[in-house]
């Protein structure tokens, strides 16, 4: 037993190295003030972790867990929308002590290892082999799916706690070791638990298990005519019971709140179109990561977690014909089953046309029911794991060869993660950037104001900034599953998002028409937005001459602030489109507003400020 120790604590340290490993590179820059990931998809759960530390913010703005301090004035649904309140919560003391950044580094190091820690443990009563239980806890902990989560900063999808041990609870539901109580009580509230912190893992984990019941189940009552194990059904309905009353006072009003609450999830910018698409089969082949982010350049990139290889489904196949335990031929389903929703509408007897009458799960892009997929293949890889080693060793064959064997066939296994966990991996940090000019008018302000920053609608950097410093402000924008737009603001919101990306013909006056109108309904009282703006190893991003040239031809020429452009509001309380663009010419648009040209270097495009005074317009 205490062997056994020893080598379950050896896999907790190889998880730690490994993560630590990843975030290595934060160690020489500030575990406070640096991430190793993206600032755009991060920025989201660290907004939610400085916003969550602030207790009394909690039930401002007019409803519980509901706030405009972003995505003005929609708001944003703490319990639904920012993806990770509950590890919010359980973090708050710790946001106190270093901050939301240090608290959100402080969880993409923990999540890894306790989710390759809880599958390990999950398994002790199915497989007594540690080393085999360590080798699950490597596949699940660093598999694509996890190393995804890893690199985009997606804590909802990076704890993956929940799945193991509600495994564990239903393993030892047909024995009778655990009162049906404590068992019952124990899996309710790990669901509940989950669901504030990823309501598409909880909900991913009850349709695999409902899923199971209907296709292994029923047919082994069917043909049985009992229970496995000769478990009793005064014991299946009372851990039921159980977990029912464990799940309701948490998990119920976090699942109505996030489904029916304000800003809540049918609000989403995602149509159900892209929700239902699902995936090609073609990705199970093809190659892994497109472009890692080891080369002189940096690219942020998906990696494909919907990767299997080659040599893994081989291995897969095999293990799922040759594995006579029950417990790994009913995995296997939930392997099965993930591969066939994950092609969402275009699944053969498209099973999602039911699921997705459900509020929480019709949120579930199709393609991360591949997660039952890596967890059925941790289980199974764990299982022939074992059945080899004891094979083996009955035959009494070299303990050198036996190693040997069982090394070639992990590396089958491995061979997607560690892709994965090399070219996936954020070998670099990067700091949040900090904008002066906002601090500076943060702290001036003697009322709350509604801000516009650029860029227009992905405030990442804005967001962050908000939550570490005592800004009063409210930001229209935000990055990560924004509440949808209305049907007047929309064509002004998409023309901003696009004037970020690239250069665009001169604007028409319906354009900015629409431009105004959006800010207007937006109730922004102020736009601030940088002269210069340019990160070569940001997701292409530009200079902001030609969002500047359309606010300049619009409200005329900026306050100058730092290093930032400042437009406010007209006293009489509303902005006014003062002009349209007939005394420009194309040509002069792109040396203006894309900084083509004799540019002037403080960033004001001159053109358009002289087009503007040869109409003499009043301001």
């Amino acid at each position: 037993m205490l062997r056994n120790h020893k080598v379950s604590l050896s896999f907790v340290a190889l998880y730690t190295v490994i993560t630590a490993a990843l975030m290595s590179p934060v160690a020489t820059t500030g575990l406070r003030n640096s991430t190793v990931w993206p600032e755009g998809d991060a920025s989201l759960p660290i907004w939610a972790y400085g916003y969550v530390s602030h207790l009394s913010q909690w039930f401002s703005g007019g409803a519980p867990f509901y706030t405009d301090s972003i995505y003005h004035p929609h708001g944003l649904n703490l319990l639904a929308n920012t993806t990770s309140f509950g590890l919010a919560v359980m973090l708050i003391p710790v946001t106190w002590l270093i901050g939301p950044i240090g608290s959100f580094n402080l969880t993409m190091l923990l999540c890894p290892v306790l989710s390759a820690t809880a599958m390990m443990w999950s398994l002790k009563r199915v497989i007594p082999s540690p080393y085999a239980r360590g080798v699950a806890g490597l596949v699940w902990g660093f598999s694509p799916f996890i190393m995804e989560a890893f690199y985009w900063g997606w804590p909802n999808f990076l704890f993956l706690v929940a799945p193991p041990l509600i495994f564990w609870a239903l393993v030892e539901l047909f024995h009778n070791d655990i009162p049906s109580r404590r068992l019952g009580m124990f899996a309710g509230v790990m669901l509940a638990v989950q669901i504030t912190i990823g309501g598409e893992v909880a909900a991913m984990s009850t349709v695999g298990v409902i899923v199971v019941a209907i296709l292994v189940g029923l047919p082994y009552v069917a043909i049985r005519r009992r229970l496995p194990n000769d478990v009793s059904w005064s014991r299946l309905t009372t851990t039921l019971m159980w977990s029912i009353i464990g799940f309701v006072p948490l998990g119920v009003p976090v699942a109505l709140f996030a489904a029916l609450g304000p800003a809540h999830l049918d609000k989403w910018v995602w149509s159900e179109g892209f929700m239902k698409a699902g995936f090609n089969w073609s990705p199970l082949v093809n190659t892994p990561i497109v472009r890692g982010s080891l080369g002189y350049w940096w690219y942020p990139v998906m990696p494909n977690h919907f990767f299997m290889g080659w040599p893994l489904l081989i291995v897969g196949g095999l293990a799922i014909l040759l594995l006579r335990h029950s417990v790994a031929r009913t995995v296997a389903v939930v392997g099965l089953v993930g591969l066939w929703f994950m092609r969402g509408g275009a699944a053969y007897f498209n099973p999602l046309r039911i699921l997705w009458a459900l509020p929480v799960v019709r949120n579930i892009v199709p393609g991360r029911f591949i997660m039952l997929t890596w967890f059925a293949i941790a289980v199974l890889t764990a299982f022939a794991v074992a059945n080899v080693t004891a094979f083996l060793k009955k035959r009494n064959w070299n303990p050198r060869v036996r190693v040997s064997l069982i090394v070639v066939s992990l590396c089958a296994v491995f061979y997607q993660p560690a892709h994965a966990v090399i070219f996936a991996g954020p070998w670099h940090t990067q700091s949040p950037r900090h904008d002066p000019a906002l601090t500076v008018y943060g702290k001036s302000l003697t009322s709350t104001k509604v801000v516009m920053v650029y860029p227009v609608w992905k405030s990442a950097a804005s967001m962050i900034q908000q939550v570490t410093e005592p800004l009063h402000i409210k930001l229209i924008g935000g990055w990560g599953p924004q509440p949808g737009y209305s049907t007047q603001e929309i064509d002004g919101a998409i023309y901003l998002l696009k004037a970020n990306n690239g250069l665009l013909p001169i604007p028409t006056n319906t354009q900015l028409v629409d431009v105004n109108r959006f800010v207007n309904l937006r109730h922004v009282d102020s736009i601030l937005i940088p002269r210069h703006y340019s990160f070569e190893k940001e997701r292409g991003y530009i200079q902001p001459y030609q969002i500047s040239a359309v606010l300049t031809y619009l409200y005329g020429p900026p306050k100058e602030l730092l290093n930032a452009w400042l437009w406010e509001k007209p006293s009489n309380g509303a902005w006014h489109r003062y002009a349209n663009f007939t005394t420009i010419t194309e040509k002069q648009w792109q040396r203006c507003a894309w900084g083509v040209g004799n540019v002037n270097p403080r960033g004001v495009p001159l053109c358009i400020i002289k087009a503007q005074e040869r109409r003499a317009l009043p301001r």
